[in-house]
């Protein structure tokens, strides 16, 4: 229903173009790895020639726990560099899904364009089935102790100026298998400014209606 928070917030994309090797490192497959070489430019196209170096770790039994640790560094222009930790654990039960999510992100500062950079983010969301495989609910909710370097994604634009709490919540329907309906609520409260001269935003609430059909 929502991007996870490196994603959200806009620390590092999902997705990008590069050169990755992923593989096992025991024989039941539940320890694996991940890394990744990548031009840092998404689903876009290249633009600075600067590149991205991602590295993961995974401990996953499904049903069960999952546990990932992840690090990443990223050259931007002006010296403006990025790099982050993660940490995400979750476990999953024919019932219900509980997680845990924190991150660590910091910017370098871009001397005369932009100051240094430090956000934490710790975030924890969970899945309750209430007719397993016909309705479920579902809440998630982000503390970010710092004030955000860009701001949110397009549909979820959230001020800069402010540390904040964002909250998802909502209910899934599946009428047939392949149909789910999904109307959920997102909010972002917003706490005291970092510059003490400057106004509190106004909290955001947004209403959604979801639908998705898969054939």
């Amino acid at each position: 229903m929502e991007k996870v928070a490196g994603d959200l917030y806009r620390f590092d994309t999902t997705r990008d173009l590069g050169v990755g090797v992923t593989g096992s490192l025991n024989d039941r497959g539940t320890v694996r790895y991940a890394a990744q070489l990548g031009n840092d430019s998404g689903t876009g196209s290249e633009t600075d020639g600067k590149m991205a170096i991602r590295f993961a770790a995974r401990y996953d039994t499904n049903p069960g726990l999952f546990v990932e640790g992840s690090y990443w560094h990223a050259d931007r222009p002006g010296g403006a560099d990025r790099e982050g930790l993660q940490v995400f654990a979750a476990y999953r039960h024919a019932r219900g899904r509980a997680g845990f999510n924190a991150v660590r992100h910091e910017r370098d500062a871009a001397p005369g364009v932009a100051p240094a950079v430090e956000t934490t983010v710790v975030s924890g969301f969970g899945v309750l089935e209430v007719r397993p495989g016909r309705v479920s609910i579902f809440a998630r909710l982000d503390r970010v102790f710092d004030p955000l370097p860009d701001g949110g994604i397009d549909y979820m634009p959230i001020s800069t100026a402010s540390p904040f709490t964002f909250g998802l919540f909502g209910v899934e329907y599946r009428p047939v298998p392949s149909v789910w309906l999904t109307p959920n609520l997102e909010f972002v409260r917003y706490g005291t400014p970092r510059d003490p001269t400057g106004a509190r935003p106004a909290n955001d609430v947004v209403v959604r209606a979801s639908f998705h059909w898969a054939w």
